[in-house]
Order: C-alpha cells, then sequence, then structure tokens
C-alpha cells in the first residue's frame, strides 16, 4: 500500500501488515502498472472520507465535531428548517454507495409525511 498520509479507521490500519505500508510521496506509471518503478498486476485508487460541503456553506449548517452536517437519525433533517442532508456530506451511517441511497429513502419520506401534514418544521 502506498499512501501520502494514513487517515483510515485504526480497525482498518491494525489489519494490514505495517511492512507493507509505503508512506509518504510516490510515482504511479499508470500505463504501465508500476509504482515507484515496481511493477503490479492491478493498481486501485481509494479515496477517504472526509466532508467536502465548500458549495453549503452559505446555509449556516450544524457540524459534527468531524465536520459532517449534523443530521436527525430519523428524518435526515439538519438544523435548518426544510433542509436535508444524505451521503458523503452528513456520514450518517456507513459511508458508502448503499447506505447514501438509503439515507435519500429516509429524507423523502420525511419530507413525504410533512408535505402530506401540510406542515413546516421551525429551524432549530
Amino acid at each position: 500500500m502506498f499512501a501520502r498520509n494514513i487517515r483510515a479507521q485504526q480497525q482498518f490500519v491494525d489489519k494490514f501488515p505495517a511492512q507493507r505500508v509505503r508512506q509518504g510521496d510516490y510515482v504511479v506509471d499508470v500505463a504501465q502498472r508500476t509504482v515507484n518503478g515496481v511493477s503490479y498486476d492491478l493498481i486501485l485508487v481509494f479515496y477517504g472520507w472526509e466532508p467536502c460541503i465548500g458549495f453549503a456553506a452559505s446555509l449556516g449548517l450544524g457540524l459534527t465535531d468531524e465536520g459532517f452536517v449534523a443530521t436527525v437519525p430519523a428524518t435526515a433533517e439538519t438544523s435548518v428548517a426544510d433542509v436535508f442532508a444524505i451521503g458523503e456530506v452528513a456520514q450518517r451511517m456507513h459511508p458508502c454507495v448503499v447506505t447514501a441511497l438509503a439515507d435519500g429513502v429516509t429524507a423523502a419520506k420525511a419530507i413525504q409525511a410533512r408535505i402530506e401534514a401540510g406542515r413546516k418544521r421551525e429551524p432549530a
């Protein structure tokens, strides 16, 4: 494993042999499938997860200590009335496509319930 820096959860770091980790700068040649001149059968690129919410900065959303958008677990609602957050910006559950889709369903059901009730939530 080649990594500029290690930000994985410690439980995953502990399972990977330390002698196989190369931390710091490295050179990848995609066409030749080499890293630092060493040939590999396959090269996979994994990105860590961190909140990327700059696009919503003007909304003034409440954030978690880790910088993700804080949400109500049962509805995916944020601290701003009528704003819902799912997926990578909220990190409500395990960060993957399947849970992001499930969070979308949670938010959609909450929105539907609000529409059917004919009400709006007051800001928290």
